[in-house]
C-alpha cells in the first residue's frame, strides 16, 4: 500500500510537473494573446520534446504570423490613409489650379476680344486710307487741269486782259484744293 501510495504521489508529481504546469503556462500565454498581446510567447521548458512542446511551438508560430499579418495590415491601413489624404489634398489643389486657369482663360479671351477690336479698327482705318488715297489721286488728276490750264491760257493772253484775273483766281483755287488733297493724303 505504501508502495502504491508512493507510486501514486510520484505519478501525481510527474503529471503536475510535466503536464499541468506546462498547460497552465500555455493557458496564460493564450489569455495574453486573447487580451491583444501578440508579442508574448509561451516559454518552452528545457527537456524532452513531446506533443505539448510541439503544440507550444505551433502556437508561438501562429501568434508570430498573426503579429506579422496585423503589422502589415496596419501598414496598409496607414498607407491608404496617407493616400487618401494626398488624394484629398491634390483634389483641393486641382480645384484651385482649375479656378486659376479659368481666370487666366477669361483674361486671355478679354485680351483677344480687345485685340480683335483694335484689328477691326485698324482694318477700317486702312480701308479709309485706301479710299482717301484713291479719292486724292482722282482729285489730283482733276485739279492738275485746274492748275496748269490757267497758266497756259495766261501765256496767250495779255497782262491787261479782263480774263487774266479770273484765270489767276482759278489757279489759286486749284492750288488751295491741291493743298487740301495733300493734307488728306
Amino acid at each position: 500500500l505504501v508502495l502504491l501510495a508512493t507510486i501514486f504521489l510520484l505519478v501525481v508529481f510527474l503529471h503536475r510537473r510535466l503536464i499541468t504546469t506546462r498547460l497552465q503556462t500555455m493557458f496564460e500565454g493564450i489569455n495574453r494573446v486573447h487580451q491583444g498581446d501578440l508579442r508574448s510567447r509561451i516559454v518552452q521548458l528545457p527537456g524532452n520534446r513531446d506533443e505539448i512542446c510541439d503544440l507550444v511551438d505551433a502556437f508561438n508560430q501562429m501568434t508570430a504570423r498573426l503579429e506579422g499579418n496585423i503589422e502589415r495590415l496596419n501598414q496598409e491601413i496607414q498607407m491608404r490613409k496617407d493616400s487618401e489624404q494626398m488624394l484629398e489634398y491634390h483634389q483641393q489643389h486641382l480645384e484651385e489650379i482649375i479656378a486659376e486657369r479659368s481666370r487666366e482663360l477669361e483674361q486671355e479671351i478679354i485680351q483677344r476680344q480687345q485685340i480683335e477690336e483694335r484689328l477691326n479698327r485698324s482694318e477700317k482705318l486702312e480701308m479709309i486710307g485706301t479710299l482717301a488715297g484713291g479719292v486724292a489721286h482722282d482729285l489730283n488728276n482733276i485739279l492738275s487741269g485746274l492748275v496748269t490750264y490757267p497758266d497756259l491760257l495766261l501765256l496767250k493772253l495779255a497782262d491787261d486782259s479782263p480774263l487774266a484775273e479770273p484765270l489767276r483766281s482759278i489757279k489759286r483755287s486749284g492750288e488751295r484744293a491741291a493743298a487740301i488733297v495733300q493734307d488728306l493724303l
